[in-house]
């Protein structure tokens, strides 16, 4: 692992071993390498990546592609099967709603609780417990068994506690979705600011605009294999690109083998619309880049009241984009 990494994973691999009857797994105890009475199953198959100090990293796929398996691999909850995990750094982690709490107890206790499981003492946890209450802003039930939360209520105790006890490493397993949308801004803010005082964030979401939003890089798995690792911007494209590839393939066919279609008005292209130069001629360069995206019918199969053939973003020079920011100003424009 290089010096500025805080986690490397090489080569990691996980496999689960699927007994159709309790009497099959007995039987591997008693006659193992004569023959397989299982069936594996491979949750995580050759990953490879790196996070660096204060880099945050966003973890993408469909479910099932073995996106809480590798945070828990992480973690050190779940041993891999082969490859080396190396961490170097006090981890936080948001594994899944509720994890490292009692739901007996009261909030105030829970927040002590988890104080002791991250290495704190107790009074380093009276120093932080008005910061973590005040950001929580769940009021009076701190003092409330949290088996009584709201799923949100629970949601910003359970970040709160993760953001305010140093870490050095942050894991965010979809835990946001369960809050409102001032929360999930609060906490964005929040990571913000962690990141800029050397914390890196594991963070996996399904909010494409939230990960390219706070994300430097990305890692894009399906089926628990991993298909990319780069630029966020470039990964979630690829992500997008895939997932509407797969609701086009898994869109029902009419009785003459066309894919049905909605019908939808579009306006002509205005004549005092400037396009620069070159740039459809760029936009048609990236669009064969995948061929998934080609028309799954030719012309002579249906009638089409329109054909869209070149799409660009432009900036408020005309300039093509590529990726944008939030808050830019941009022109779609189209032939």
């Amino acid at each position: 692992m290089s010096s500025d990494s805080v986690i490397s994973i090489k080569d990691v691999s996980k496999i689960y071993q699927i007994y159709e009857r309790p009497q099959d797994r007995l039987k591997q105890m008693l006659w193992p390498g004569t023959r397989k009475f299982h069936d594996e199953f491979w949750a995580l198959k050759g990953i490879n990546f790196e996070v660096k100090k204060g880099e945050t990293v966003g973890i993408v796929g469909r479910n099932g592609s073995g996106k809480s398996t590798l945070l828990q691999v992480i973690c050190g909850t779940v041993t891999p099967t082969t490859g080396i995990v190396e961490r170097n750094g006090r981890i936080s982690a948001l594994l899944e709603l509720g994890s490292g709490f009692n739901p007996e107890f009261t909030g105030r206790e829970n927040v002590f609780l988890n104080g002791t499981i991250n290495g704190l003492s107790r009074m380093e946890m009276e120093a932080r417990f008005d910061k973590i209450v005040a950001f929580a802003d769940i009021g009076q039930f701190i003092d409330s068994p949290v088996k009584h939360y709201s799923s949100g209520m629970f949601a910003r105790l359970a970040f709160s506690v993760a953001i305010h006890v140093d870490p050095e490493i942050l894991i965010v397993d979809e835990i946001l979705a369960v809050g409102d949308s001032a929360f999930q801004r609060k906490c964005l803010n929040k990571f913000y600011e962690i990141r800029e005082a050397g914390c890196s964030i594991l963070f996996v979401s399904h909010d494409q605009y939230q990960v390219k939003s706070i994300c430097q890089r990305a890692l894009y798995l399906e089926k628990g294999l991993q298909k990319m690792f780069g630029p966020a911007g470039h990964v979630i494209d690829e992500y997008m690109i895939d997932m509407e590839s797969g609701y086009i393939d898994a869109t029902p066919k009419n009785d003459l083998g066309v894919r049905e279609t909605v019908d939808v008005q579009v306006e002509q292209q205005p004549d005092n619309c400037n396009i620069p130069e070159g740039a459809l001629e760029d936009v048609s360069e990236l669009q064969l880049r995948r061929s998934s995206l080609q028309t799954t019918a030719s012309e002579s199969e249906r009638d089409q009241l329109f054909r869209i053939t070149s799409v660009a973003l432009l900036d408020d020079q005309d300039m093509l984009l590529e990726v944008v920011t939030t808050g830019q100003t941009v022109r779609l424009v189209f032939d």
